[in-house]
């Protein structure tokens, strides 16, 4: 090691490297690092471990000291080492094994918070965390008055096996940074199961045409719609009705904002090609820059004036890091 490692590493932390190469080849003597050495000793004394991620001392407690230790004990000695994603993600194993591991919702994105509602119910908690990110990430967003927001909750926005509820989870975060932003947006849910004000489960066919029926009449001048671009109820009727409306002379301007999952390979599934203008993103923080992309096109007034924000934020930035 020395002649084909230790030649490439500064001589200060030869011997460090050294050692961690070695023991990644199963060389387990003579260690002195206090992470290697605890998992050597854990082996034979399970508390020596203690300071080992939770799946590291659990892996040893099971092969070595199945009769001797519980996951309960385990969990309670690693637990203040969870980071912020483990902290959420074993609050099941937690509740199972009677373990308290503490987690603060705030410290999540409003997608990771919705997955989570949705496999472990709701909460004041969560929803006071939503409601704040929600504010902090509506900050700077442009939208005329008169906007509606078209949110499709059908099956079709249950999303991949690799990645169930995703979809859904973006929509929902995005409806709350548009509200944010717009207190007095119209919103009007197509299809699934609602929960409570804020949680929608994902069911049932795909039919905007309605709701976009419904917002037009509220008199809303702009339309957000918020979906994977899959319609089957019946396929095709949401064009039909821009053009009767068109035909009446009612010409609202609407856009599609789609999540990156619940697109195609081939990039976002337009609900209506030619008429309706698309946009995807992979989660809600990216809204800002799909509205631009949209306004660049159909409301340039709207996208230079964000443009303007944006460059006045950036030089007050700069002003700030300036000495003195």
């Amino acid at each position: 090691m020395h002649q084909w490692v230790g030649r490439f590493v500064l001589e200060s932390a030869r011997d460090k490297v050294l050692e961690i190469v070695g023991f990644i080849l199963g060389v387990e003597q003579h260690l002195t690092l206090p992470l290697l050495k605890a998992y050597h000793e854990a082996k034979t004394d399970l508390t020596k471990g203690r300071c080992l991620p939770f799946e590291t001392l659990e892996g040893i407690r099971s092969t070595f000291h199945a009769s001797s230790y519980s996951r309960q004990e385990v969990l309670e000695w690693t637990k203040k080492h969870l980071t912020k994603g483990q902290r959420l993600a074993m609050q099941r194993t937690a509740e199972k094994e009677g373990v308290k591991v503490k987690v603060d919702f705030r410290d999540y994105d409003p997608v990771r918070l919705y997955l989570y509602a949705f496999e472990r119910g709701w909460s004041k908690d969560i929803e006071a965390a939503l409601q704040k990110k929600a504010k902090e990430l509506a900050q700077g967003l442009l939208l005329p008055d008169q906007v509606g927001i078209l949110v499709d909750a059908s099956q079709s926005m249950m999303g991949s096996h690799e990645q169930p509820l995703r979809p859904m989870a973006v929509v929902l975060a995005l409806r709350d940074m548009l509200v944010a932003a717009c207190p007095k947006a119209k919103v009007v849910i197509c299809g699934g199961k609602v929960e409570n004000e804020y949680l929608i489960c994902p069911q049932g066919a795909t039919c905007l045409s309605e709701g976009l029926l419904k917002l037009v009449r509220s008199g809303v001048s702009q339309i957000l719609v918020l979906s994977d671009g899959y319609e089957n109820s019946p396929a095709g009727r949401t064009l039909e009705v821009l053009k009767g409306l068109a035909k009446l002379e009612i010409k609202p301007k609407v856009f599609q904002i789609s999540p990156t999952v619940g697109t195609e390979s081939q990039g976002v599934r337009p609900l209506v090609p030619g008429r309706v203008l698309a946009t995807s993103l992979f989660q809600p923080e990216s809204l800002p820059l799909a509205l631009f992309r949209i306004y660049l096109q159909e409301r340039p007034d709207l996208a230079f004036q964000w443009l303007e924000e944006k460059v006045k934020e950036i030089k007050a930035g700069y002003k700030k890091e300036l000495p003195g």
